[in-house]
C-alpha cells in the first residue's frame, strides 16, 4: 500500500524517516526472495517469481501499489505489504486500513508484514486476530524473521 508516483524505490526530495525505513524494508525483503531463489518476472507468476510495485485498488477506491506479489511454491499467489516503525508513531492506527485494502486485493493470500517495535502489541494483536478471521481469503501478519521462515 505504498503510494510512490515515480520509480519503485525513488524517494521524495525530503524522505521522511518512515519513508526511508519503508524502502529499507522492501530492499530487505527483495534481498530475501532473491536469497531463496525467486525470479522477478514481467509476465505470468509461477512458482518461485515475484513481481514488484503491482497495482490495485484500495479501500477508497484509489490506485495503491503492493510492494510485491510472489508465487509462493505451495500458498501459490500472495501479496506482500511491508510496514515498518521503529519507534512509537501512529503505524497501528493504520492497520484497519491496511486490513480492509487487504480484503479488496485481488490476490487470495495477503501477507501483511508489520516489522519494528513501533507500534502496540494490543494493536498487532488485534490485526492478527481479524486477520485470521477473514473468510473471503486468507490474510497473514507476520514480522520479519517469521516472513523469512515462510518464503
Amino acid at each position: 500500500m505504498q503510494y510512490i508516483l515515480d520509480g519503485f524505490d525513488a524517494l521524495p526530495t525530503n524522505p521522511t524517516e518512515e519513508e526511508k525505513s519503508n524502502v529499507q524494508l522492501r530492499t530487505r525483503v527483495r534481498e530475501m526472495l532473491e536469497a531463496k531463489g525467486y525470479v522477478q518476472s514481467q509476465d505470468r507468476l509461477t512458482p518461485g517469481t515475484f513481481k514488484s510495485h503491482v497495482a490495485y485498488e484500495d479501500l477508497y477506491g484509489t490506485t495503491a501499489y503492493s510492494a510485491f506479489v510472489i508465487c509462493h511454491p505451495t500458498v501459490g499467489i500472495t501479496r506482500i505489504e511491508p510496514h515498518q516503525q521503529q519507534v512509537s508513531g501512529s503505524v497501528d492506527r493504520k492497520f484497519p486500513f491496511f486490513l480492509l485494502s487487504a480484503q479488496k486485493a485481488p490476490e487470495p493470500n495477503v501477507l501483511l508484514l508489520i516489522e519494528g517495535k513501533g507500534h502496540k502489541k494490543a494493536a498487532f494483536d488485534w490485526l492478527c486476530r481479524e486477520a485470521r478471521e477473514c473468510q473471503s481469503k486468507q490474510i497473514m501478519c507476520k514480522d520479519l524473521a517469521e516472513f523469512e521462515l515462510w518464503l
